[in-house]
């Protein structure tokens, strides 16, 4: 299944500039749906070349702006655990996903992770790490 995405192209401040955007444009509701999309990996690139995408889910009949880029995000597998968004519990989130994921019939796919933030966690400081992942 593929969900219509919203793209903002940004390294820092993902929340203020897609939240921004979106309450702008009414799309920032208990149903909406945000992600963000680390395109590198933080270990091997450095913070002036790291891309990091601002997304949000939008409705079908949405004609987006100058502002933003469309792009389709497709669903795959992925391992979802749900944190609290702070470095001590995303920190400790991982290294309950690497364990849980080497436990199971399935291994790291090479995709983007997704960090999702849907209804009242866009406004708890709550997210769901989505670790993309394959058969093993």
């Amino acid at each position: 299944m593929a969900s219509k995405l919203s793209t903002l192209p940004v390294k820092v401040l993902l929340k203020f500039l897609c939240r921004k955007w979106a309450r702008r444009h009414h799309l920032l509701t208990e149903s909406g749906t945000l992600y963000g999309i680390a395109q590198d990996n933080p270990e091997t690139t450095s913070p002036e070349q790291f891309r990091y995408d601002a997304c949000i889910v939008l409705p079908a009949h949405f004609r987006i702006d100058n502002h933003v880029q469309e792009g389709i995000l497709l669903g795959r597998l992925y391992a979802v655990f749900s944190v609290q968004h702070t470095a001590e519990a995303i920190q400790h989130a991982w290294q309950r996903i690497f364990g849980a994921i080497q436990l199971s019939e399935y291994q790291m796919d090479n995709r983007p992770i997704l960090e999702k933030y849907s209804g009242d966690m866009t406004m708890q400081e709550n997210c769901e790490i989505c670790d993309p992942i394959k058969q093993a």
